[in-house]
């Protein structure tokens, strides 16, 4: 992980707005823990630097100490998690970019699933609260943002939907519709050259795969042909690297033409 040091770029200005006599004050950063303090005062300001009001020196001896500790070393150790839950939403897909769905009614050609898979016992909310502590002048971590990678102890190796309801005449309910699906990922850059992946793909890029903060995998599933009937609900299994294999179901979706 490379050192993360919010303030080492030079021309950051900071204002202090409880003098109207003093111009911004450029701190300027050389590497990653010299700082270089300038204090540019007001032409019109006919006292010397020993009258100003001390309420200033405090402020800013308050703004030194909190910048210093702001470099930090980002080397966080990996922690392991498990993919040990699920959680199905319907996405509407029928404009230009897919959102979530506040109902359960969707377009036949356009019927949309946001699948996630998490760790129930939500350790990686649990390692976030314990490095960051509570921010304040005396936590150095307040300035420092620091990700902690996360990787699986298992991943993703074969994505099965069945259909629970018949989508058309040539395809029954009870039968498994994955191949009439595709994905996309929700977080995340994949390099492949195609706008949707195939359930394969979706399973590949989640092999080995650093998570940063939190061990969420999410992605998008699209159906690809048109509901011809009034109703749809799948059933989806999710078979691990560790033989495991979790299974959930969507609820019922009223189709709308």
């Amino acid at each position: 992980m490379r050192d993360e040091c919010p303030l080492s770029v030079t021309d950051n200005y900071y204002f202090l707005s409880v003098s109207s006599q003093l111009k911004p004050l450029k701190f300027a950063a050389s590497g990653n823990i010299d700082f270089i303090i300038y204090a540019f005062f007001s032409p019109a300001m006919s006292k010397p630097v020993s009258h100003i009001p001390k309420v200033v020196f405090v402020l800013l001896i308050a703004v030194i100490i909190r910048i210093i500790p702001g470099c930090c070393d980002c080397n966080e150790p990996l922690q392991y998690f498990n993919f040990n839950t699920t959680r199905l939403t319907f996405i509407d897909n029928a404009g230009t970019y897919p959102r979530p769905m506040p109902g359960d009614t969707m377009n036949a050609a356009a019927v949309a699933i946001k699948l996630e898979m998490a760790d129930s016992a939500g350790y990686f909310q649990y390692s976030r609260v314990l490095k960051t502590g509570f921010p304040g002048f005396s936590t150095a971590s307040a300035w420092c943002y620091c990700p902690i990678p996360m990787k699986a102890n298992a991943w993703l190796k074969q994505i099965k939907i069945t259909t629970l309801y018949p989508i058309s005449d040539e395809i029954p309910a009870g039968t498994d519709v994955s191949s009439l699906f595709v994905g996309s990922l929700e977080y995340g850059y994949y390099s492949g050259s195609s706008l949707y992946l195939t359930l394969e793909s979706l399973c590949t890029q989640t092999n080995d795969k650093t998570y940063q903060d939190a061990g969420i995998e999410s992605f998008l599933l699209f159906l690809k042909p048109e509901v011809a009937y009034d109703s749809a609900r799948f059933a989806i299994s999710l078979s691990l690297s560790d033989n495991r294999i979790l299974n959930d179901t969507t609820s019922l979706i009223h189709i709308r033409r």
